[in-house]
């Protein structure tokens, strides 16, 4: 089972909680959760959503990915609102 999960910016002095998200945007994965087989090939669509109401600015998140819950890899998302 592999899933995925995008998750804001943990702020260094704050390792055990999570930042909240910003008001008006929205980072969603399709599909987030799937059972993966060997040579097959899978896509997922990682959707960026926003209001007006955003402020601009550089929003900085993490992607993550997991593997039969042990973390196998991930990586930054950058969103730039000009």
């Amino acid at each position: 089972m592999v899933h995925y999960s995008v998750s804001p910016r943990v702020k260094a002095g704050y390792p055990t909680e999570e930042p909240s998200w910003p008001d008006g945007l929205n980072i969603s994965i399709e599909p987030s959760d799937f059972m993966a087989y060997p040579n097959e090939t899978y896509i997922s669509t990682l959707t960026v959503t926003t209001t007006p109401d955003l402020l601009q600015g550089e929003y900085v998140f993490r992607l993550g990915s997991h593997f039969e819950g042990v973390e196998t890899g991930g990586g930054w998302l950058t969103v730039v609102v000009n």
